[in-house]
């Protein structure tokens, strides 16, 4: 997912693609978006807040201002050719050549307006010493009774801060993950204090050095060399199911560390030591993939409102999966039953999953008789196929 650095770049680029263009037309390729009303002929200009990003489109004294919100994997271009893949918004330019967002998994959207300013707290980059005056005002608040992880996502407080950027801040500033956040804050003041400063110099870093996760395979290979513990370091799951990278120098106790432990406690290297996979084998909490399960309508549901408050799904979508287990489509509930089985329990997979049974929902509406039989027939074989064990096991496989 776009974190406030890559929200930042978007905005650079952006700003350096339209200067002095003029740009005539906008083409929408996403259903039921909303519509983008423009003058005649307008220019474009980005702004940035967290992980918003607003163009502004004018000419003259017209003005108009969209917002854009960029789920997992949204991006932006410049299409010479109109060759740009995936696009969901064109903005045409007079003399050739189209703005393009570009969203592969068609999660990100865009409001007429600008930022939110009730929802999304300031920027760290742009705004740091209101950003930092807006924790400390709230530290009486009961989001700040989480792990200090957790509430790293808030985006009331930490607005552009993902995955990767609070796993990195906590390691460079030498912070317990897992210390409450209120705790960290009365106790550690200077800790505190130091962690805050690096939500502005961490994402400023990634900018100034041109990292892209998202860039050519020889970018990703930069930035993923520049990262010091996400994707390397110990992992534990938080309570949004997302991975916390950390290092152990950052557990100030025994306990803590056993704390940490407790719920998982693994390495994403491949070269995982072998007493954390006994350890997670032995685990009362690995999970049977062959054992049939009920289904459990509650738990899918809390899962939807889950994933629609990480915004990795759409409300449109979450509409429909709402719906769909209503009325027991097993379909979902075989994708959660995997992801439940995932060790890594991998919150975007999982989305991903959704989001493509979302994508085939005609195709599959017509076979749901099949689906909800568990069961399709293969004429070449004569046999069944059990859409359910399958995913299972190849979770189990993973797992193994």
């Amino acid at each position: 997912m776009p974190e406030i650095a890559e929200i930042h770049r978007y905005k650079n680029n952006i700003n350096e693609w339209c200067q002095d263009r003029v740009f005539n037309q906008v083409k929408i390729f996403k259903k039921k978006a909303i519509d983008i009303a423009t003058p005649h002929r307008f220019y474009i200009t980005a702004t940035v807040r967290g992980k918003e990003l607003k163009l502004t489109l004018t000419y003259g004294k017209s003005k108009f201002l969209y917002t854009f919100r960029h789920g997992l994997v949204g991006q932006w271009v410049w299409d010479e050719n109109n060759q740009a893949k995936f696009a969901k918004v064109k903005f045409i330019a007079e003399n050739g050549g189209s703005l393009c967002f570009v969203d592969k998994n068609n999660i990100g959207s865009w409001n007429s307006g600008g930022f939110d300013l009730k929802k999304r707290g300031p920027d760290p980059i742009l705004e740091y010493r209101v950003f930092r005056n807006n924790i400390y005002n709230n530290l009486s608040k009961n989001a700040f009774n989480k792990d200090i992880c957790e509430v790293m996502l808030d985006q009331e407080f930490f607005n552009g801060i993902g995955n990767y950027l609070r796993s990195e801040i906590l390691f460079r500033a030498k912070v317990n993950p897992f210390i409450r956040a209120s705790e960290l804050f009365k106790n550690n003041p200077n800790e505190a204090d130091y962690l805050l400063s690096l939500c502005h110099t961490i994402p400023t870093e990634v900018l100034n050095l041109g990292l892209n996760k998202y860039g050519t395979p020889q970018e990703k290979e930069t930035f993923d060399n520049w990262l010091q513990v996400y994707g390397k370091g110990l992992f534990k799951l938080d309570r949004g199911k997302r991975k916390i990278y950390y290092d152990t120098s950052q557990l100030k106790s025994i306990s803590q560390q056993a704390n940490a432990n407790n719920v998982i406690f693994g390495s994403s290297s491949p070269h995982m030591d072998n007493n954390n996979n006994e350890s997670n084998l032995n685990s009362k909490r690995y999970y049977n993939p062959i054992s049939d399960r009920t289904i459990d309508v509650k738990q899918m549901l809390i899962a939807i409102a889950m994933l629609y408050n990480e915004e990795l799904i759409t409300r449109e979508q979450r509409s429909w999966l709402k719906k769909e287990a209503m009325l027991n489509n097993k379909l979902i509930f075989y994708s959660l039953e995997t992801f439940e089985a995932d060790v890594d329990k991998d919150l975007h997979e999982f989305a991903d999953t959704l989001n493509i049974i979302y994508q085939k929902r005609f195709e599959l509406e017509s076979e749901q008789s099949n689906l909800n039989s568990k069961r399709y027939y293969n004429p070449i074989s004569d046999r069944t196929i059990d859409v359910k064990q399958m995913l299972i096991a190849i979770a189990m496989l993973y797992n193994e």
